[in-house]
């Protein structure tokens, strides 16, 4: 669907399609809220980044758009997660270490790698994101096309409360829900069969030098 086919269709779902009560700039942007809790719910973005390392530097931003990243590749060899108390550890004096990353440590938007890279390599991030701006009606959603039905749903309970009263708040609101969680239950489909729940998991893993145990 256009951005302009859900916006006509959530007015539909209210018999408002020539009401004024809500502009096309004034759902634009509630579509994007909605958007954002769709994706963040269900992480139906699933994409990743690249960048290249530089020798001598440990530090590099995470993707703007992540939601959460669950791998971290250099030079196609996936990276180990740690926490700060791992990092400590494994460098107790602060000296820098230098070689191929095999550890990576994630705080806020910042991804440090451990041993520090000692020369230029691929850093791939893959991660499940969130849509970047608020669309135009001409705007290529990155919500899969499959989940757009659900987004005309999503739409439509958040038009309701505007509407004081509206008797059929309560009717979009539910039906919302069940959207919602029908948005996470195939995403959840999709990442068994891919067998990407398993990886996803891996921090929860118990690690060593080597590897998960």
């Amino acid at each position: 669907m256009t951005v302009q086919q859900i916006l006509d269709a959530s007015r539909n779902n209210l018999n408002a399609i020539s009401d004024t009560l809500w502009s096309d700039s004034e759902l634009l942007i509630t579509l994007y809220r909605v958007m954002v809790k769709a994706a963040e719910k269900s992480q139906c973005i699933n994409t990743s980044e690249s960048q290249n390392t530089i020798a001598g530097t440990a530090t590099y931003t995470a993707p703007a758009s992540f939601s959460e990243i669950w791998r971290i590749t250099y030079e196609g060899t996936k990276l180990q997660p740690i926490d700060r108390t791992k990092l400590d550890s494994m460098n107790p004096n602060g000296v820098t270490s230098s070689g191929n990353p095999a550890y990576y440590l994630l705080e806020g938007t910042t991804i440090t790698l451990y041993p520090t890279p000692s020369a230029v390599g691929a850093l791939k991030v893959f991660f499940y994101g969130i849509p970047t701006a608020v669309p135009t009606t001409g705007t290529t959603l990155e919500i899969p096309a499959r989940y757009h039905p659900h987004l005309v749903t999503l739409l439509t309970a958040e038009m309701c409360p505007k509407d004081i009263g509206h008797p059929m708040t309560l009717l979009w609101e539910g039906k919302a829900k069940a959207d919602l969680a029908d948005m996470q239950a195939h995403e959840r489909k999709i990442r068994r069969s891919d067998r990407l729940a398993v990886v996803k998991l891996e921090e929860a893993c118990v690690s060593g030098e080597f590897g998960i145990v």
